[in-house]
């Protein structure tokens, strides 16, 4: 029985990224927002508790990965920040989401939070990690 072309692509990827890591040190009680940079130039903006495998979810678009992420390839990995619970991690991530593309993109490019969520969230409380 011949494979589908996809789904030999599929097992090719799942392969080579299972040596993939994250080069970060990720706390598993720890919350994350992250923005990845899509083929088509845009960004998404997520949040989770467990970063390595989320991303990995975003690359393999398996059923647990995001519906814009599935036909929007993502591509890289441009920003994360840590907080301590989800609670502060699911603000950011809203917050993230209302600001428009040059906005996001001075972000990525160092940006402080502060410059465009004063008064919306106590940047104070999440932490840059560095890429």
């Amino acid at each position: 029985m011949r494979k589908h072309p996809l789904f030999l692509l599929f097992l090719i990827l799942n392969q080579i990224l299972s040596y993939v890591t994250i080069p970060l040190k990720v706390k598993k009680d720890m919350y994350y927002t992250y923005m990845l940079r899509c083929s088509d130039n845009s960004i998404y903006t997520g949040m989770t508790n467990h970063l390595e495998n989320r991303i990995k979810e975003h690359l393999l678009k398996t059923k647990n990965g995001a519906k814009y992420t599935k036909s929007h390839d993502a591509i890289q990995l441009e920003a994360v920040w840590k907080s301590k619970d989800k609670s502060l991690a699911c603000k950011l991530e809203y917050h993230l989401k209302t600001l428009n593309k040059k906005q996001k993109e001075d972000l990525i490019s160092g940006e402080k939070l502060v410059t465009y969520l004063k008064g919306k969230v106590d940047c104070r409380r999440y932490y840059r990690v560095n890429l």
